[in-house]
């Protein structure tokens, strides 16, 4: 068996161990079996006025929040409450479904000790037995807290009727199978218990935990600090889009989340929250929030700087006001501690109503209202079944080319009858199915940036693509004449500064790295080039050819033509011992200035002498291979978009009012491919970029933003330009320093706000086009060695330092993307 095997058959045995046990209850606010430990059962049990239940069937728990309240001191106020509320006749049953096989028959008995015969419970908790490996534990919760409770570390015995003090806590008590006096198996049972009952000798209990009497006011300084209690005792209530936040808070009960009668954890804020009626007040408001009224709960932290788990209340409707009270949940789930906003703190003295109204309780309440970005207005509808509006200015667009060009030609006459025909059809399956209409755009909007530049460029764009075919043709086809080669001489002139010193100099491109004395038979122009250094080279795949060969003739004594490799070793002034073709011992002197040629790897490589004086080795050099692909990684700044959007009362706001006024970072890459390189270098570009920014959404509702300001809603706006176009680079040797080029074309850009609300995020495109230029610094330029291995080695023909500016001009004003874009990086040809 593999090793792996054995892994899985431990984990599966113990999975199966964990699985053998099986624990069930009923009767009980919630339960939780120990994951490891399967034999510790943990009961949450809370009661809070279960006289408040409508209804009561002894088997299960009751919901206690109807409504109900209390009053004291002339105040009327929520009850505590728990919607899973055990009562003093709710039995608690727990079954046990075992894995042992010997325990059939025995009794169960309980006890509050880990040894059985210490104490055991009394007989109100009868014995039960074994059957087979199931068996119980039941009591009523009247009956099993009077057992857990009495001679409990002092604390005495209580009534679950009549608590007034220390009603709760976490007691533990054991049951199982007995045999000897002695647990066979033993469940420990963990309780949770808290009390909070409505009888008259517990009215205090009842009342003080009902109220939080957290939030003293003050009639000249409003909700300030809390003195001392255990809810929130300063909150205020942001609108957001179909929510609203919680700002501002300060808990009550620091760092300690814990209820100080039971000293259990409390676990949640608990916001209730009624809908504010206009013309009436947020006081009256707040006082009619009752413990079954509409609310979200909110997890409590461990920290006294953060202490909620969440800040935010979700699924209101925007345009309708909501004030909130705060009350806190504890583990059992009772609720209690409901803010008391009628009354302030006990330390300081009581406000009138009168009073009350004047104070800031308009910070419980808040109205939502829809928050949008810059695009929250804007549509990417072109048609006007796909595109939602006949008024689109697209629409147009392709009107005036429809007017101005379709309708001059017989065939444009033909195209728009049958569009009229069948576009209704088209049309009318669009609106039937919206999901299709992004595909729509995508299709469409190119067509209209086509449509726009006709409409309006159509001069410019005739001319361009007339100079563009003159340029090309003429001097691929008239290369060599007398004009074709003035013109060219111009162009050379003006660009004589920005060319390499090797050209200054009057070096050719196929010159040698080292001045010498050439081989009486000449070296082929496609000879492999190689740096110009010493061995030991850096290895390419000729020199490993040429490697095996040497190798090869080594070991089977097998002769290269010298035709096909030749190296000339000459100026050495003593007699070296060489070997002719047929392996015959030949002697040199060099004082004769005799020479031979003899075998070398190196030689198809381009090696052609070898300096016996020196040790130096001369290659031929060929022209510097021509590359007609370049790849380009920029990086930038881009203008903000000039897009607003409208709220519902018609203003306006722009895109630097949500996300700030500076430029935003810019990356593009751009592909090109040059098929015409006769004269400088023409041809095409693919491009894309990514500029981004981040800020806070804006309310439709323009009191909710004057009252405001920026929502709390974050987006994260996102352009991606996808671009084509033609360039032109003024490139007339392979080692030019400096390049100047110029491009242009046409640009859609796709825009996108992301919300951190999980709302569906806003996705529209807008077309453009852009003319640019810049300069091309030939980094490769400065090394020859490094150019050509770069060359050799790895195909890369030049790198550039480019430096380019381009000119953003937006087809749409809804969405004007219109920029100056400049931006440096590098570029490669290849």
């Amino acid at each position: 068996m593999g090793y792996h095997k054995i892994v899985f058959f431990l984990v599966i045995l113990f999975i199966s161990k964990l699985q053998a046990l099986s624990i069930s209850v009923t009767g009980a606010t919630a339960f939780v079996q120990d994951a490891t430990t399967t034999t510790n059962l943990t009961i949450n049990a809370g009661l809070a006025m279960p006289d408040n239940c409508e209804s009561t069937d002894n088997i299960n728990t009751c919901n206690s929040c109807t409504g109900k309240t209390l009053t004291s001191g002339g105040k009327t106020f929520p009850a505590p409450c728990n919607e899973a509320s055990i009562y003093s006749n709710l039995v608690l049953t727990i079954s046990v479904a075992s894995d042992k096989t010997d325990i059939n028959g025995l009794v169960v008995s309980a006890s509050k000790s880990a040894t059985y015969s210490d104490t055991k419970f009394s007989t109100a908790v009868p014995d039960t037995t074994v059957n087979g490996k199931s068996y119980s534990f039941s009591a009523s919760w009247g009956t099993l807290i009077s057992e857990i409770t009495s001679s409990d570390s002092g604390s005495g015995t209580f009534n679950i009727t009549d608590c007034s003090t220390n009603c709760g806590g976490t007691r533990t008590f054991y049951f199982g199978p007995i045999k000897d006096s002695a647990y066979v198996e033993k469940i420990a049972v963990t309780i949770n218990l808290s009390i909070i009952n409505s009888s008259t000798s517990a009215e205090l209990n009842s009342i003080t935990r009902a109220l939080t009497g957290a939030c003293p006011l003050t009639v000249n300084g409003g909700l300030t600090t809390a003195y001392s209690s255990y809810g929130l005792c300063y909150y205020e209530i942001i609108p957001g889009d179909e929510k609203v936040y919680i700002a501002d808070n300060i808990p009550g009960w620091g760092s300690s989340p814990k209820e100080p009668d039971t000293g259990l954890k409390l676990s949640s804020v608990v916001m209730f929250y009624a809908e504010q009626d206009e013309g009436v007040s947020a006081l009256d408001t707040l006082k009619k929030i009752q413990n079954n009224s509409p609310k979200a709960s909110l997890e409590i932290t461990d920290s006294s700087t953060d202490p909620l788990g969440e800040y935010k209340i979700s699924d209101l409707s925007n345009d309708k006001s909501y004030c909130f009270m705060s009350a806190l949940k504890d583990i059992t789930g009772n609720i209690q501690y409901f803010m008391d906003v009628q009354q302030i703190n006990t330390l300081s003295p009581a406000v009138s109503d009168t009073d009350l109204e004047s104070l800031t309780f308009s910070k419980f309440c808040a109205q939502p209202s829809e928050v949008i970005g810059v695009l929250g207005d804007k549509n990417c509808f072109i048609a006007t079944a796909t595109f939602g509006s006949s008024l689109h200015p697209y629409l147009n667009v392709l009107r005036k080319f429809r007017d101005t060009f379709l309708i001059q030609h017989s065939w444009g006459k033909k195209f728009i009858k049958w569009y009229y025909q069948n576009g209704p059809i088209g049309a009318k399956w669009i609106n039937e199915n919206p999901q299709i209409k992004p595909v729509m755009q995508v299709l469409l909007l190119p067509l209209i940036a086509g449509a726009y530049v006709f409409n309006e460029y159509f001069t410019l764009l005739v001319v361009t693509l007339l100079v563009t075919l003159f340029i090309y043709y003429f001097y691929r086809l008239k290369k060599g004449s007398r004009a074709s080669f003035f013109f060219f001489i111009c162009i050379l002139v003006l660009n004589f500064p920005v060319t390499s010193s090797a050209q200054d100099e009057g070096v050719s491109d196929d010159e040698f790295m080292e001045a010498t004395e050439k081989p009486t038979e000449t070296i082929p122009e496609t000879a492999v080039e190689s740096a110009p250094n010493e061995p030991p080279y850096t290895k390419t795949e000729d020199q490993l050819a040429a490697e095996k060969m040497k190798e090869a003739s080594r070991s089977k004594a097998i002769e290269i033509p010298l035709s096909e490799v030749k190296a000339e070793v000459k100026g050495h002034n003593s007699v070296v011992d060489k070997k002719k073709d047929n392996g015959v011992p030949i002697a040199i002197d060099d004082n004769k200035n005799e020479s031979y040629r003899i075998h070398h790897p190196d030689a198809a490589k381009g090696l052609y002498l070898i300096d016996q004086n020196t040790g130096r080795y001369y290659y031929k050099i060929g022209k510097k291979s021509q590359k007609n692909q370049t790849t380009s990684v920029r990086f930038g700044m881009v203008d903000p978009p000039n897009i607003s959007a409208s709220r519902e009362d018609g203003s306006n706001f722009v895109f630097t009012d949500m996300y700030g006024e500076g430029g935003l970072p810019f990356l593009q890459v751009d592909y090109e491919w040059q098929p015409f390189t006769t004269f400088g270098k023409m041809g095409f570009n693919l491009g894309m970029g990514f500029f981004t920014a981040s800020g806070n959404g804006k309310y439709t509702n323009s009191t909710v933003d004057a009252k405001y300001g920026s929502a709390r809603e974050h987006f994260t706006f996102i352009g991606a330009p996808l671009s084509a176009g033609v360039l032109y680079r003024l490139e007339l040797t392979n080692r030019q320093w400096f390049v100047p080029f110029v491009n242009g074309g046409l640009s859609y850009y796709g825009l996108a706000e992301i919300r951190d609300d999980g709302k569906k995020p806003k996705i529209v495109g807008s077309p453009a086009g852009y003319a640019g230029g810049g300069l091309m610094l030939n980094i490769t330029a400065w090394d020859r060695s490094i150019a050509f291995t770069m060359d050799n080695e790895y195909g890369i023909n030049n790198m550039w330092l480019t430096a380019e500016y381009k000119l953003i001009q937006s087809f749409n004003e809804d969405l004007d993307i219109s920029s100056n874009v400049f931006n440096i990086g590098i570029s490669v040809d290849y």
